[in-house]
């Protein structure tokens, strides 16, 4: 369950490093956690 959420918040962290966040890691992990409470809320 828990790598089927990370699974489901990697469209928006590529669209976040294709965006160039890449060079600020810290960016986007909290995006990546926002994510996935959102996915466990749902």
């Amino acid at each position: 369950l828990l790598m089927l959420a990370f699974v489901a918040s990697l469209p928006p962290t590529i669209l976040l490093l294709g965006s160039g966040v890449f060079y600020t890691p810290w960016s986007w992990l909290p995006r990546i956690v926002a994510q996935f409470l959102a996915g466990a809320l749902a």
